[in-house]
């Protein structure tokens, strides 16, 4: 059985990457998405930022190609 999760929401850093070893890369961001409900005592959305590691060729083409926003 595969398990698969689709995340919208917008990138709440810059990517960072970092070269393990020789052909190994890896790009850290983190992704605020937005609650579809409202929080009962303040009536507004609330917001969850989740950390991301994006390996190899991903994490390349996410460096190169995403921004803060």
């Amino acid at each position: 059985m595969i398990n698969n999760l689709i995340l919208v929401g917008r990138l709440a850093t810059e990517p960072t990457i970092k070269q393990i070893s020789d052909n190994v890369k890896v790009c850290n961001i983190v992704l605020a998405v937005n609650r579809p409900f409202k929080d009962l005592s303040t009536g507004e959305y609330g917001v969850d930022f989740i950390p991301i590691s994006l390996w190899n060729g991903i994490s390349s083409v996410a460096f190169d190609y995403c921004s803060k926003g």
